[in-house]
This record gives C-alpha cells, structure tokens and sequence, in this order.
C-alpha cells in the first residue's frame, strides 16, 4: 500500500515571489513529491524490520538572491508482528504403530527354570515388565496347573525366567547306571499362556500381547543333585 504525507500550505514572505519544493535526491529511491503532497513508495514497507528514515526538504525562494530553509521529517516505518497460524496440535500428530506382540516359551531346564521370550514388536523389554500372572500347565498330564515364581534375572531384555513349582509332581527323569549310562526318558510339554491381554502404548507405538497367546515346549528331564553329579562324572 502506498502512503502520503500532505504539506502545510507554503507561503512566501514576500507576497508574489515564486518558491521551489526539493526533496533529499539520495531520498528518491522511495520518496516522491507531487505539488504539496509527499509519495512514500510501495516497496518500502516490505521491509523486515522497522526503520526510520529522515526526509529532507528544501523550500528555496527564486529571487536573485535566493533564500532557503531547510525541514526534516522523521518517517518510521514499523513492520506488524509477524504472525504465525497456530496448527492444530491433533493435526500433526501420527497415529501409533499397531503391533501384535508374540510370546516363546524357549525351553525348560533340568533344574525347572523355564525361559520366556517376547519378539515380533518393537518394545519387547517393556512388554517383558508388564507380565505379571501366567497360565502354566503341563500337557500331557491332563493340563495339570503348575504353580511358578518369576525371578528377578533374566537371560536377555526381552527374555523372562520361572521357577516351576514341582514338588509333588512326577515328570519325567533320567535313570542313571554306573559304568553304562541309561536313560529311560518320556518328555513331558510344557504349556504356557498369558491370562490377560496386556496393551503398551506409548508415542510411536501401540502394542498389544493377547491373552490367545500361547508357547509350548519340552520339559527337560530332572535330574536330583545325586544323578546330575553321577551323570557329569561319567562325561568326563
């Protein structure tokens, strides 16, 4: 937009005398003088921070012995604030990342230690965390429940370890022999499951284990502290 600054009226002392109008030439660039009316250009004003400028005008009289005089306006240009649309926060926020976790019962040692692991999703150690009650039964005796402490250790970050419970319950064992080493082995299976779907959330993800999960795997036989010491003897 272009603005203008309107003179006073000139006048003359001397009544009759003609007079002329100068503005600074270094000025010209955005400053231009029509009759009494002073032009400030359009592109000025697409400055990008505020500025002022002195405008110099000259009033000089055309006698043979010219007078003159000499007035400065201060012209400020103040550039708006900028402003910045506000976004909707909700507008650029990306939806999370479903994931379907998996849970693996890996195996069961000889000395009842049975080892979990969670994989196919991306906070498999925070998932790990939030199992806190399992379904634990064995197979092939009728899905008889087993009864487990979770232990503090763990092999791995997305790795769980329990102890079975398996006192006064008959699994399957390893018979040892002096001098010729027998086993007599029918494995019994293991079946782990989650009782309830457990949901992570947090900003990229969405996961979620559900309770239709479930593992299965071969008990190792167990083997008492006498049998393990005879058994690791006669593999040396």
């Amino acid at each position: 937009m272009e603005r203008l600054i309107v003179l006073p009226t000139v006048k003359d002392p001397d009544l009759g005398d003609s007079y002329s109008i100068i503005l600074d030439k270094c000025l010209n660039f955005f400053c231009q003088l029509n009759g009494n009316t002073l032009y400030l250009q359009n592109y000025v004003f697409t400055s990008k921070s505020t500025t002022t400028y002195l405008v110099k005008i000259t009033l000089t009289d055309n006698n043979p012995s010219p007078k003159s005089s000499t007035y400065t306006l201060k012209v400020t240009l103040e550039v708006p604030p900028k402003v910045i649309p506000q976004v909707p926060s909700n507008s650029t926020k990306a939806p999370p990342i479903i994931q379907q976790a998996k849970i693996r019962l890996i195996n069961v040692d000889r000395n009842a230690k049975a080892t979990i692991q969670i994989y196919d999703c991306n906070q498999e150690a925070k998932i790990i965390k939030l199992i806190k009650e399992l379904n634990v039964t064995i197979v092939t005796q009728g899905n008889l429940m087993v009864n487990y402490t979770i232990l503090k250790d763990s092999p791995a970050l997305n790795q769980l370890q329990i102890k079975l419970n398996t006192s006064g319950i008959k699994l399957s064992e390893t018979q040892v022999m002096f001098r010729n080493l027998t086993i007599i082995q029918e494995l019994d299976v293991l079946k782990l499951r989650i009782t309830e779907t457990i949901v992570y959330q947090d900003k990229m993800y969405r996961i979620t284990l559900s309770s239709d999960e479930e593992s299965t795997t071969v008990i190792a036989p167990q083997l008492s502290e006498c049998k393990y010491y005879i058994l690791s003897n006669n593999f040396r």
